[in-house]
């Protein structure tokens, strides 16, 4: 497979630290190629499956895969910009665009914690607030 970017470049096999994974990589502009699904694998998380919307655009740039069409959209909840092919399902990333989407994550994920603690009767929440009550009596 070649690289969609660089065009001429072979993609190099590579495994994925910590999983039972190989992506495809080009030694060129480090952009990945993740075949359907691998994303999400390599992320460590079992998603649902991304698909490309309907208000994707060409990227004028080939699948490596099968040669169909790649298009340009969104990662969801993301400000990164990917590639992704209708037919097989597979993502082009460009440097850095995969650390760019697991930060995006670990931080939406991060909102989320915060959020649940904060909500009224969680079990969190009941302690903390009598933490709370039990020091605001100590300091009386």
């Amino acid at each position: 497979m070649n690289c969609p970017k660089c065009k001429t470049r072979q993609l190099n096999a590579r495994p994925v630290k910590g999983r039972r994974l190989t992506v495809d990589v080009c030694p060129n502009c480090t952009g990945i190629w993740f075949d359907a699904d691998e994303l999400e694998a390599a992320m460590g998380e079992a998603g649902e499956r991304v698909r490309v919307p309907l208000q994707a655009v060409s990227a004028g740039l080939c699948c490596p895969r099968c040669e169909e069409p790649l298009y340009s959209f969104l990662y969801p909840q993301t400000r990164v910009t990917v590639e992704s092919c209708k037919r097989c399902g597979g993502f082009w990333l460009d440097a850095r665009e995969f650390q760019a989407i697991r930060q995006a994550r670990l931080y939406l994920q991060h909102l989320d914690n915060d959020r649940e603690q904060q909500q009224p009767g969680t079990i969190k929440q009941t302690l903390l607030n009598v933490i709370d009550h039990a020091i605001a009596t100590l300091l009386e």
